[in-house]
């Protein structure tokens, strides 16, 4: 789920700055899924392609030199609606 969720961020301008403060609290389960976040939300209004050339170099940097970011480009099904209700079934997992 938490992915799903980064998938939509990577790739959508638009859910990073509707997002922003309700993921701001959330606890990531995956210490490279908030690393992700950090990187996405510290630059909200870049365009897709300006994240996809930044994300592997700051990856390396966090330490995550190995991990497949690709997916993240991947198409998506997932709207604003749905990932708030994901995010909103993530936060009762995890109970934040």
């Amino acid at each position: 789920m938490e992915r799903r969720l980064l998938r939509l961020l990577c790739q959508s301008p638009a859910a990073r700055v509707e997002m922003a403060d309700s993921l701001r609290p959330y606890r990531w389960r995956d210490l490279v899924h908030r690393v992700i976040y950090q990187i996405v939300s510290g630059a909200p209004k870049l365009p897709v392609e300006q994240i996809r050339t930044l994300l592997p170099t700051r990856l390396t940097n966090a330490g995550f030199p190995d991990f497949p970011w690709e997916d993240l480009f991947k198409p998506h099904t997932c709207s604003i609606q749905e990932a708030e209700i994901l995010l909103r079934e993530l936060q009762s997992l995890c109970g934040n």
